[in-house]
């Protein structure tokens, strides 16, 4: 009695060593297994237990250190063929063998990759090209000073989108909701909850819905950057910067940023704005 008790005090004292995952792990294996401890199960090593893959004593090759009764305790080279984990507990018993250790499968994971096909029409923004040559067609137009979207009338319905929309069956501009605080004057920024106009078509229409003056006619760059987008001088002439911030000139003067006497004019920003996105 007292042999067999130090017996099972040692196996715990071992147990209680085990590696948290590797805890886990068996009391996963234990919750759906059923180990019978029996001397009439001899040939059984343990669910999902195999014998074939032990290798003891420093075993590397395909014929030595194997054990075909499950592994011995690890303490110099014991483990398993790749594909196995060495374990310990009671899922490993057997009788007359080391009871306590040996190789299960490795579960495996199996993913599926599905591959498709496309076109590429994306990119960066049309505004990110600085010349005819690198301003992509036909998603982008070169409208003989900056790369800029497509207008929206050039294109068909299946392509109304962004800031384009269908009315009376053709593709126009979409008007924007005016931000309820203008941009301050002398600024590149827009209020909180509000940002830039970027389309310049937008930016027109725009001018001819609040009957102000609109021009399209460059600026010259030795007067400096302008701000983002759709702006305004003092007297409500409108105009519209296309470049994309951060671009120069080849003077090395910024296309984009803030200009005394131009206030931004910026739009406000909608739960919902970017639904109609192309």
């Amino acid at each position: 009695m007292l042999r067999f008790v130090f017996g099972v005090a040692l196996v715990q004292a071992d147990l209680e060593s085990i590696a948290n995952d590797e805890a886990i792990s068996l009391m996963q294996l234990r919750a759906s297994s059923s180990v019978n401890h029996s001397h009439s199960s001899a040939n059984n090593c343990g669910p999902r237990h195999n014998p074939n893959v032990c290798r003891e004593r420093g075993g590397n090759s395909d014929t030595s250190g194997r054990d075909g009764d499950c592994c011995a305790l690890q303490n110099g080279g014991e483990g398993c063929d790749p594909g196995y984990q060495y374990v310990r507990g009671d899922i490993c018993y057997r009788w007359n063998g080391a009871r306590w250790t040996c190789c299960i499968p490795i579960p495996t994971t199996t993913t599926t990759t599905t591959t498709t096909t496309t076109t590429t029409t994306t990119g960066y923004a049309c505004r990110h090209y600085g010349s005819k040559d690198t301003c992509p067609s036909p998603r982008c137009n070169w409208d003989g000073t900056a790369c800029a979207d497509p207008p929206c009338g050039s294109r068909t319905l299946d392509k109304c989108c962004g800031d384009c929309e269908i009315r009376d069956a053709k593709c126009i501009a979409k008007m924007f909701k005016i931000c309820p605080k203008e941009g301050k004057r002398g600024s590149n920024s827009c209020p909180e909850g509000c940002a830039f106009v970027d389309s310049c078509e937008q930016c027109e229409f725009a001018a001819g819905v609040w009957k102000k003056p609109y021009s399209g006619q460059p600026w010259s760059p030795a007067t400096g950057p302008r701000p983002q987008g759709c702006f305004r001088n003092r007297g409500w002439k409108i105009k519209c910067n296309k470049f994309e911030p951060g671009s120069k000139y080849p003077s090395g003067v910024n296309k984009v940023g803030k200009k005394r006497g131009k206030f931004p004019i910026c739009q406000l920003v909608e739960e919902g704005n970017d639904a109609n996105k192309c």
